[in-house]
């Protein structure tokens, strides 16, 4: 029995040493490498939905507009519970939820590393291929700055455990752990609910029921599905806005085979071409040894990402990163019978490629991104959509960038009255933030062109410079005689795309002796 209890203990003392390291390490790349600021206009909203929630309360989410996407209140809610334990004000709280972000991403590659653990790959396997999803671009990026696919990621990792802890022991309450689980990665993104495919990929690849898997898959798909909508006409009410079906459909409408194709060129970018071409090969090597139930499963967890797209057209790669896990995977089912030589030459292999081959879905991009066209010889543009070309240097351009952005946005905000501010919506996203968390100004993220908010002794007049820009509104806006007394505001970065408006605005406001922000 001491013998047991000897090999038990060790056990799980090596387990526990793995699941640590992952950690520690995901940790220290993460702090080294992250945004001091959000990088996507929505990132900024989640940080000021919480303010407004940390204000008014929970039930204000019914009157809040959550950034057109009504179903993320899982995500709020989550935050909004811990930022109650954590000191913060209103400007501390985008770096505290990309803290908070940073740490659940970490969560993520352990629960991944006992996610293979539980599928019976060896402790050496799992550990690398974790870090190795850790290191697929779209994975790597979503770990540096709040976003709700991080949190629905990983209770979707802790529902996959338990559904495969179930298989294998045929437990009731590791079904009931993995059903609450999914639930909550619903409540963070309703688009979950595509994914239970892999409930059903899992135990074909285990060899398990697939019958008594389809009952619990569709159980668990009507339970979550149910209580969502209930909790979301609890605190949302009901409209059009507010209807799942409704956005849905409002979406496919949007469709386009042009559409599709951008998608999937992002797709393909966003998990990283050397990463793609190793799993093709293994699948072409697996059928060739006619291994038909790794291609049945490989089936059925990928094919929900075609449904994802018709569903919803307009998602990003980093709405289906849950398909990724599959790639991972796929490379641990092929490698995990050779020996331990073979094993550690391939991994070191696999390493060189993924890494290597990051500067060539850059340079095509680059070349043939079908909307070039408004983006032509503008680096920073690039590299914000796809940030591959080298991850970490990518990572540090836009860091250094964007808090030059949010830096000046935040003097501009305290130190002027009156300012017209030009750029796109990139540029005043920091300025919606730093309006409505020391003013606290409310504003609406849907107007565009020429938005004008008038608060506090603060009057700030947004306008939109783009190429398809109206320049005889921009014209009347500066040559009117009541807004004479307003600064004019130019972004830090003049879009490439654009310099010759900027150039003509520039012209104007000499001729009318403005004084110009740069």
């Amino acid at each position: 029995m001491n013998e047991i209890n000897k090999r038990f203990g060790d056990k799980i003392y090596q387990e526990a040493f793995c699941v640590f390291s992952i950690l520690i390490i995901c940790s220290i790349i993460i702090g080294i490498f992250h945004f001091d600021v959000f990088i996507l206009s929505d990132s900024a909203w989640l940080a000021i939905t919480e303010i407004n929630l940390l204000r008014h309360g929970l039930l204000s989410l019914r009157t809040l507009f959550v950034h057109g996407v009504p179903y993320l209140y899982g995500y709020y809610i989550i935050n909004y519970a811990i930022l109650h334990i954590i000191p913060h004000s209103a400007l501390s709280i985008m770096h505290i939820l990309n803290l908070i972000n940073g740490l659940f991403s970490a969560c993520n590659i352990a629960l991944i590393y006992l996610l293979l653990r539980n599928i019976s790959f060896s402790k050496f396997l799992s550990f690398f291929l974790a870090l190795l999803y850790f290191f697929i671009p779209m994975i790597f990026q979503l770990s540096l700055f709040a976003n709700p696919n991080t949190f629905s990621l990983f209770f979707f990792l802790l529902s996959n455990f338990f559904f495969v802890s179930y298989l294998n022991t045929n437990r009731p309450i590791n079904l009931a752990f993995s059903s609450l689980f999914l639930l909550l990665s619903v409540f963070n993104r309703i688009d979950t609910i595509i994914y239970y495919s892999s409930f059903i990929a899992l135990a074909v690849l285990l060899k398990k029921s697939v019958t008594k898997s389809l009952r619990a898959l569709i159980l668990n798909a009507v339970f979550s599905l149910a209580i969502v909508l209930v909790v979301q006409k609890l605190l949302l009410g009901y409209s059009d806005e507010n209807n799942l079906l409704y956005c849905a459909v409002s979406f496919y409408k949007e469709c386009s085979v042009k559409f599709f194709m951008v998608f999937m060129l992002k797709t393909l970018c966003a998990v990283g071409f050397g990463l793609i071409g190793i799993c093709i090969i293994l699948l072409i090597y697996e059928k060739h040894h006619k291994n038909i139930r790794l291609l049945y499963a490989t089936a059925l967890w990928l094919t929900p990402v075609f449904l994802h797209y018709f569903i919803f057209p307009q998602l990003a790669p980093r709405h289906i990163i849950i398909s990724f896990i599959w790639f991972i995977i796929l490379i641990g089912v092929s490698l995990r019978r050779l020996s331990k030589k073979m094993q550690v030459f391939l991994l070191l292999l696999i390493y060189v490629i993924h890494f290597g081959s990051m500067g060539i879905p850059y340079q095509l991009v680059k070349k043939y991104y079908p909307l070039k066209r408004h983006y032509k010889n503008n680096e920073r543009i690039v590299i914000a959509d796809f940030p591959l070309g080298n991850i970490f240097v990518s990572s540090y351009f836009l860091r250094e960038e964007n808090r030059r952005v949010w830096q000046t946005a935040k003097k501009v905000v305290i130190n002027f009255d009156k300012v017209i501010i030009l750029g796109d919506n990139t540029y005043r996203m920091p300025y919606y933030f730093f309006l409505y968390a020391i003013y606290d100004i409310n504003m609406d993220y849907l107007k565009n062109a020429t938005s004008h908010w008038k608060a506090k002794g603060k009057e700030f007049i947004f306008i939109d410079v783009l190429p398809k820009s109206d320049m005889a509104i921009i014209r009347e806006f500066l040559r009117d005689s009541k807004y004479s007394n307003f600064s004019i505001h130019f972004p830090p970065f003049i879009p490439e795309r654009a310099p010759a408006l900027y150039k003509d605005i520039e012209q104007i406001c000499t001729s009318t002796n403005r004084v110009i922000i740069k």
